[in-house]
């Protein structure tokens, strides 16, 4: 910044801004210096909650069950596939099976 007249006041005024500045600027400094400190903190406690709980997780019998029964069906399509070839000149079609969600009672 040019300054054309510069007066005692002027100076004065720009060096008390400097000063209020400078002091602000340290202030900002030492809270971010904490932001680390507080971040592995946080990272450690989480990591401990996210250890024990994870001895807790079980699968969804829900999802378990819809694989099984999905597996079972095409493995008795391919079974009835097999058997239908050997006696037959003629393709049995595929038939396409899934199940994909199951109400509960």
């Amino acid at each position: 910044m040019i300054h054309l007249f510069r007066t005692p006041k002027a100076s004065q005024e720009a060096s008390e801004a400097q000063a209020h500045d400078q002091g602000l600027f340290q202030g900002l400094l030492e809270d971010v210096s904490g932001i680390p400190t507080f971040a592995g903190l946080f990272a450690a406690v989480l990591t401990s909650f996210l250890i024990n709980s994870l001895k807790n997780l079980q699968p969804d019998p829900v999802q378990q069950f819809v694989y099984y029964h999905n597996r079972s069906v095409a493995i008795l399509v391919h079974i009835s596939q097999q058997i239908a070839s050997a006696t037959s000149q003629t393709p049995v079609p595929l038939i396409h099976y899934h199940l994909t969600q199951i109400s509960p009672r």
